[in-house]
């Protein structure tokens, strides 16, 4: 049976929106960015950095949505019945140095420093043109501006770091730093026309190491994350037709990742890897500020799954006069959640995905036998529960081909 495409995102119309629907977008986009960097002689025991940034982006858009008339006797000018038409001025200006200093010959010492300032502006239009079956606007143009946001903030960051080198293959270190994400003004303002800057201060451990005569290379970290005021994007229909970042407020991730390269014989290399990561709110979330909670403190994080590793081995020979090889490949996700309302979040499962080829390299030229997604795993990459109708994305199925490949010179 043939069945009819159509999109459902708004119950506005009745009948979900047939691919009649049209999207025009005109963007144009300026991007200024400048650096100055001060470097002193890196091979001198006392070593140092300071410079300077400025960055300057301006983008000024226009998005059309128009919908041919689902009633035709509907007065609806132009089919044009949403629009957002907005310029958007993001700058930074920020002052920054990191200092090290080699206490002995085994241990180095590192602080650093970051001072910013950040400015976004966002002005101009977003709404609703005309409406089918409903209402227009008896006018040549659309309505008057409606978004007149800005947001302005400065902090520092920071950043201390100690590394000792146990011996020539060990190299043991730990660091506490402050990262950023500046502030910015939505394009609509249900959950606020600006939203601030959000920090994430982290505390790591590890150890980087080359054993067994170079043919092993293990490196392992640990590691806490606590975030102030966390923004996160996200779309919500029953909110806006348009995706909203917001703060969130408070989230801890806690977890830690090993990897590592063994070189099992001259032809044979195993890489492995494996992260474990722990991410939940520390807070509640209520959005509309009315004691009812969007969600709750335990709860996890979208898109954070608590474990991930990955398998490869590749075997390397000599065929056909050129550099063979037969490689495969492993990864392993494991469940997560598609967002953070708790009302209509939804848990993706675990997957596993298998790749292997078999590959030849000879003087100018590649070739390539490859099978990906070998076991035909359907992963759920997202599940979008935002829309009228569960819109499911999947990955690639099974597929086996040949690639080729020449290089000229």
């Amino acid at each position: 049976a043939v069945e009819p495409y159509y999109t459902c995102y708004t119950s506005y119309f009745g009948p979900c929106v047939d691919p009649s629907v049209q999207f025009i977008n005109e963007s144009d986009i300026t991007f200024e960015t400048h650096e100055l960097r001060l470097t002193s002689d890196q091979e001198q025991r006392f070593r140092w950095i300071v410079g300077a940034f400025y960055m300057k982006n301006e983008t000024a858009y226009d998005s059309q949505w128009s919908v041919p008339p689902i009633n035709p006797g509907a007065a609806v000018r132009d089919d044009l019945y949403f629009e957002t038409d907005q310029v958007r001025m993001d700058s930074e200006t920020a002052f920054f140095g990191e200092f090290s200093y080699d206490i002995t010959d085994q241990l180095t010492a590192t602080v650093g420093l970051r001072d910013f300032d950040s400015e976004t502006t966002l002005e101009g239009f977003v709404g609703t043109v005309s409406w089918p079956n409903c209402c227009f606007y008896f006018s040549d143009s659309r309505p008057p501006d409606n978004v007149n946001s800005k947001f302005e903030g400065s902090d520092n960051t920071f950043k201390v770091n100690i590394a000792y080198t146990l011996n020539d293959d060990v190299l043991i270190y730990g660091t506490v730093s402050e990262g950023y994400r500046p502030g910015g003004a939505n394009r609509t303002e249900q959950v606020g026309a600006t939203y601030d800057a959000d920090f994430v201060t982290s505390y790591e451990l590890g150890v980087k190491s080359t054993l067994s005569d170079g043919r092993i290379r293990l490196n392992a970290a640990m590691y806490t994350m606590d975030w102030d005021d966390m923004q996160l994007g996200f779309f919500n229909p029953d909110i806006s037709k348009l995706g909203l970042v917001d703060n969130v407020g408070t989230a801890e991730s806690q977890g830690f990742e090993l990897d590592a390269t063994w070189l099992a014989t001259e032809q044979l290399e195993i890489n492995m890897s494996y992260a474990y990561n722990k991410a939940e709110l520390t807070e509640d979330y209520d959005r509309r500020n009315d004691g009812t909670p969007d969600a709750f403190t335990g709860q996890d994080l979208p898109f954070t799954p608590d474990t991930k590793w990955a398998l490869t081995a590749r075997y390397n020979f000599d065929w056909m006069g050129g550099d063979g090889y037969l490689m495969s490949n492993t990864t392993f996700t494991d469940s997560m959640y598609n967002g953070i309302f708790l009302n209509s979040r939804e848990e993706m499962d675990s997957y596993t995905i298998s790749q292997v080829s078999l590959g030849l390299a000879r003087d100018q030229w590649t070739a390539e036998l490859f099978a990906s997604n070998v076991f035909d795993e359907e992963a759920e990459l997202y599940i979008n529960t935002d829309d009228i109708k569960r819109l499911v994305t999947v990955n690639r199925p099974r597929t086996i081909g040949f690639r080729f490949g020449m290089r000229f010179e």
